[in-house]
């Protein structure tokens, strides 16, 4: 099984996930292109997502370079907007996941720059597709594709919540009611 064939899936499983996110829920990401001050933003909002499916279903079911290559680009336009949100409105949302409180964080920035690496390192090895590959090894190779999408999933759009709730729990002045109390019996 080839690396590069698995870096390329895992970036692919996570633009189809996103792109699903996108068509399902395409206002979230339109609201992000009203700060692009993009025209058109829902059809906008439908196209990217479009696109990013098609460039997934393109890697895992062709191979070659043209896919990562382009997932490679897609990571990096992410990125750009990812680092931009980081240097203006804090709290802003990235609009990926299809929720609109999935705040553009700098662990965000890291996992699209991280795809973004790793689909260029796939594009340059000329990856296999995913579906060709011997059963055994399609299996593991899809399997571990998998995995790494979700952790670059989880990261973007778990972890914020997490922080977040963490916070919450450590300064009982910002907690829920509930937790206050909780908070201010157990001090």
């Amino acid at each position: 099984m080839q690396t590069a064939t698995v870096l390329a899936a895992a970036g692919a499983f996570l633009l189809l996930a996103t792109g699903l996110a996108k068509l399902r829920r395409p206002a979230p990401t339109a609201d992000v292109l009203v700060a692009l001050r993009w025209r058109f933003r829902v059809p906008a909002a439908l196209a990217l997502g479009a696109g990013e499916v098609v460039v997934g279903a393109l890697v895992v079911g062709l191979g070659g370079p043209v896919g990562p290559a382009l997932e490679c680009l897609l990571y990096a336009a992410f990125g750009a907007y990812v680092l931009r949100g980081l240097r203006s409105a804090a709290g802003a949302s990235c609009g990926c996941s299809g929720h609109d409180d999935t705040p553009v964080t700098a662990l965000h920035l890291t996992v699209n720059a991280l795809f973004a690496a790793a689909t260029l390192a796939a594009a340059l090895a000329r990856p296999e597709p995913l579906l060709r590959l011997p059963a055994g090894s399609l299996v593991a190779g899809a399997v571990l594709a998998a995995v790494l999408a979700a952790v670059g999933w989880l990261a973007v759009t778990v972890h914020p919540q997490l922080v977040a709730a963490r916070g919450a729990l450590r300064s009982p002045a910002g907690a829920a009611p509930a937790v206050r109390s909780v908070v201010g019996e157990a001090s």
